[in-house]
This record gives C-alpha cells, structure tokens and sequence, in this order.
C-alpha cells in the first residue's frame, strides 16, 4: 500500500513521467587498487576525477528556476485518517502513518504500478542497477544492488552504503520489534549474527528440531531419536519449551490487548476494560477467553479449559497458566495444526525454544559482529565510473525476496545522534533495548531523500516542504500537507 500510494503522489506533485533508463553495469568489474604516481609525473597533468550525480539531466530545479502561481503559494491539502504519529520507517504502525513517512524516503528499489522492481537514474530509489544470480543447483540466490552516486539526504548528508546497512541491521536486531519481517529471510549468517552463535550450534538445532518430539500415552513429552544431536543435547534443548510456552502465550496476550475496549465486557463480566489495562492476570483471563481457553463468570470467576477455576481478584492467572491450556489440548504436536495453529506473531514456539538455548547455551565467544551474507565494496562499471554496491546472499529460492529486500533507507547520522551507547561498525547496539527505545524518540522526526521534509504535525495537520535536492527533481508543489479526518466523515469534509 505504501509503495502504491508514494507512486500515485509522485505522480500528482512531481509531474514526471520520464522512462526507466537502463543502467550500465550489467557487467561491472572489482575497482583496481590504487597506486602510486612515478615521481617523474608531474602532479598538475593529472585531473581530479570529478564524480557526477546518478540523476536525470533534465530534472527541474525549482532554485534555478522558481515555481509560480498555486505551485508555490497554495499548499496541496490530501485527507487521511486517524495518525497515530508513528511516523518511521522502522516503527510505523498504521498505513496511514506509512503514507507519511513515505513522502519523507526512498527505498533501495522502485516498484511500479504493476509491482515489479525497478532501478536506475529515473527511478525514486537508491540502486543504479541490480541483479538476482540464481546457483545452477538452487543452493543459493545472489542479489547484488548498484548504489548511484551523489545522492543526498533532504538536510544535505549523503546517502551511502553504511545507511543501507544501518537500516538492515536495524531491522535484523534481536530487539527490533516494528512490524517489519526482514529477519525472517533466509540471508547466510542472520541467525548466526541475532543469535551470536556459530553454524556448528545451528546444524545441531536444525537436526533436534528436524527429529521433533511428541506425546507419549501418560501425556509425557516423548523427545524422538535425532541424527547429528546427542541426547543430552536434546533434552537440554527441550529444556527451555515452558519458558518458550510462556513467551508464546504472552504473545498473543500482548495481541489480544488491541481488543479489550471492544469485548473486555463481554468476555470477563463484571470489569471495565480499564480494570482490564491496569492487571496482568486480568489481560491474560481476558486473552485465554477470546483466544477460546476459557470463561469468565459471575463473581469474578474464571475458569479454563481444564477446569480449574480462578477468582480474578486474589488469584493469578499468567502465561504458564495459558500455556498449559494450549498444553492440554494439543499435547506435544508442535505443528502449524497443533500448538503453532494457536501463535499470534510470527514466530513458532521452537523458534523461541531455539532462541533461549542458543542464547543460555550456544554464544560464540567474542561474538558475531555481522551478517555474513551481506557485503558491501565499491565497482567500476562499464561506463568507467566506480559506484558502491550491496550484496546479500540467500540459502535457497525466494520469489518474495526481491519485493522484500528494497527496504527504505534511513540515515544513519539522524538516527544515532544523541545516543550515548557503544555501537558497532553498523551503526547499532546488538540486542539493547535502549538502542531501540532511542531510535523510536524520531519517531515525529521523519528524515530521508524522498520529495518532501517533514516540517511539523500539528493540530491534526501533517507539513511538508519541498525537498529541492530530490533526486529526481524538485516537486513541482512547493508545500504539500496531510490533513486527518475522522473515518466516515469524507463526505462532511467535501
């Protein structure tokens, strides 16, 4: 929706409609090393190398030549919905937050009207060029992305290959927990740099989860034979599946939450859903009743699945409660028509299972400092110029990748300024909480290279100005604004 909505703005306020040129690196080649000039050369025959902007000749430059009439003195006015002032990349929670942010960036690919991916200088993205390289037996799949040169941020920094790594590793952080499934790509080397763990650990986990477990008669978790794991590996793996219950539970608490004005009354008589907010044990009896593992009654009772009935004002109801409801009717089945039908995230229960023991169990000393799949460096391409590039290298075949991979690039200098911590060659801390909270105090200070700067959200009203070092040229519309409107009210408003 995001991707839709930019194109049809760009449409309206920047009045180009020029074709997607073809770019010239189709065949590019590692940049030579640099060496030393003969001392009988004299310096002033050499030229500087001067490094063009990758963007179209013929772009309007609205300092150049300035806009006139309505363009420049008659704000363009588009309605929208409830904003809930999200307004990031990273952390947007509505699609109406997305339309924000989204005219404030660019993403490492176009897509088109139809969906289809897109690059070079007439394209409202970062990459001049990219490929996908499939290995002749499928084992792998390649895609490497042709960064253009002279890009800039709206406040004049710019754009380079550190902010698209920054902006990946962001949203391949442990603790990152924005609506993004970026992590959940099979990129060599992300779960080995999440879990800060080698691929030796990996192989052991994938052959404990390849061989499962299952219920024996008594209602006992049976733990089946595994090849390449022993079995005092498997049960301490197995070890952590109640504490991975309880996350699993917890999550979809953590969902149903979104519910409680709307049912709490209905599911759990006799509380608000204020009083609902304010308890743990009441959020979970609420949960466990919309989720189907339980009744609220009469007197502040509540009973589960089991059987077992609680008084909500003095007993505890928690997710190990919940999940052994989910226990008791699915047993040991961990399959996506067992325990894994009941999740609410993305995320199974032996992925939590895998996290806590390689977390415990399995760190590699030192540590993992980066994704090992995803590398960056600088080509020559054919028309001689030297470009930077990003390659990310997939196990396996995934048509959706590509629609996945051209995230929107963020700087990394608006994002990291003021934060005090310890951060690494990419830009974050690994699993800091404190990273993250940081990073969402910019959530009401959109910065990117899109077509307009964010200028301020006030009474209800989004502003925009015209981003003039746009890569494609200055909006024809110098000011440009969002106005919220409560849903069902689009025809008072006409």
């Amino acid at each position: 929706m995001k991707k839709k909505t930019i194109l049809r703005l760009l449409i309206l306020l920047l009045a180009i409609a020029l074709p997607i040129s073809a770019a010239s690196c189709t065949k590019p080649t590692e940049s030579s090393k640099e060496t030393t000039p003969s001392k009988t050369t004299a310096a002033t025959t050499e030229k500087p190398v001067v490094i063009l902007p990758d963007v179209p000749a013929d772009r309007y430059d609205a300092v150049k030549t300035p806009r006139t009439g309505s363009n420049a003195n008659t704000p363009l006015v588009v309605s929208t919905g409830t904003l809930d002032g999200k307004f990031s990349s990273f952390f947007a929670t509505s699609a109406y937050d997305v339309d924000v942010v989204g005219m404030t960036q660019i993403g490492l690919l176009y897509y088109n009207k139809f969906g289809a991916p897109e690059a070079g200088i007439n394209a409202p993205c970062l990459a001049y060029e990219f490929e996908e390289d499939i290995a002749a037996d499928n084992s792998t799949s390649t895609y490497t992305f042709i960064l253009k040169n002279g890009i800039t941020f709206s406040d004049g920094k710019p754009v380079t290959a550190k902010d698209v790594l920054f902006s990946i590793y962001v949203l391949g952080d442990p603790m990152y927990d924005g609506s993004s499934t970026y992590y959940t790509m099979k990129i060599q080397g992300m779960d080995e740099y999440r879990l800060q763990t080698s691929s030796d650990v990996l192989d052991t986990v994938e052959a404990i989860l390849a061989a499962g477990i299952a219920t024996n008669e008594d209602g006992s978790m049976k733990i089946n034979p595994a090849t390449g794991a022993t079995q005092a590996q498997q049960e301490a793996f197995w070890g952590y599946l109640g504490e991975a219950g309880e996350i699993f539970a917890n999550e979809i608490v953590q969902y149903c939450q979104g519910y409680v004005d709307k049912y709490a009354e209905a599911f759990l008589p006799g509380f608000t859903p204020d009083q609902v907010k304010e308890s743990s044990t009441l959020q979970t009896a609420f949960s466990m009743a919309l989720w189907g593992f339980g009744k609220g009654g009469e007197n502040a009772a509540f009973t589960d699945n089991s059987g077992t009935t609680y008084d909500l004002t003095k007993d505890t109801v928690d997710g190990k409660v919940f999940w052994q409801n989910i226990l008791g009717k699915y047993g040991y089945d961990l399959s996506d028509n067992g325990v894994n039908y009941e999740k609410a995230g993305d995320l199974n229960v032996q992925d939590y299972v895998k996290q806590l023991y390689v977390q415990k169990e399995g760190t590699v000393e030192g540590g993992v400092k980066d994704i090992s799949g995803i590398t960056t460096g600088k080509l020559t391409c054919d028309d001689g110029v030297e470009r930077e590039y990003i390659r990310i290298v997939m196990d396996g075949i995934d048509p959706t990748a590509i629609f996945k991979l051209g995230v929107s690039v963020v700087p990394m200098h608006h994002y990291t300024a003021g934060y005090t911590g310890k951060l690494n060659d990419n830009g974050v801390e690994l699993s800091s909480k404190a990273f993250m909270d940081h990073l969402k105090t910019k959530n009401d200070q959109p910065l990117g290279a899109g077509p307009y700067v964010f200028k301020e959200y006030k009474d209800k009203v989004v502003t925009y100005e015209a981003n003039e070092s746009f890569m494609l040229g200055s909006p024809k519309i110098k000011t440009f604004r969002y106005q919220e409107i409560t849903l069902g009210a689009e025809l008072d408003s006409v």
